[in-house]
């Protein structure tokens, strides 16, 4: 979409309105970058769906978007004292995420994000759902639908 001379957005055009899939993993600081994208396709003419954590389910229908759940969830930390210090440590906490959060649940999310991504005319991917994007064909810079 081209803003007009005056600065402001032009009006959507129905006609090229895609299927945007959205896909994040992490912390509100992952999801939220993806909402404003979300948000600025919607108001473009967009269908868009989220794909992230059933617990961010309310906050992004809150904001009517479309939502598709992407396993693992996030850890409950009220559940488990010390878990969020254990996970964020400035010198193991990545390798705990990854081998504690995300390997278990590779599997799910991948067969998760495979089923949102289905019909989709646009993959806007989290690094960890590249592996999605490249059984659709579909590599870094490249878009669109195969066959």
């Amino acid at each position: 979409m081209i803003d007009s001379p005056s600065g402001q957005p032009a009006a959507p055009d129905r006609g090229s309105a895609r299927r945007i899939v959205l896909t994040t993993f992490g912390s509100l600081g992952d999801l939220h970058p993806y909402i404003a994208i979300a948000l600025g396709l919607r108001a473009r003419g967009h269908h868009v769906i989220l794909a992230t954590h059933e617990s961010y389910r309310p906050k992004v229908e809150g904001l009517g978007l479309d939502f598709r759940p992407v396993r693992p969830d996030l850890p409950d930390w009220r559940a488990e004292p010390g878990l969020a210090r254990r996970l964020m440590d400035p010198r193991r906490g990545t390798f705990r995420i990854i081998r504690e959060v995300v390997l278990p649940g590779l599997r799910q999310s991948y067969d998760d994000t495979t089923a949102a991504a289905d019909g989709a005319d646009l993959l806007v991917a989290h690094p960890l759902t590249y592996r999605v994007r490249r059984r659709r064909g579909q590599s870094a810079g490249r878009t669109g639908r195969r066959g």
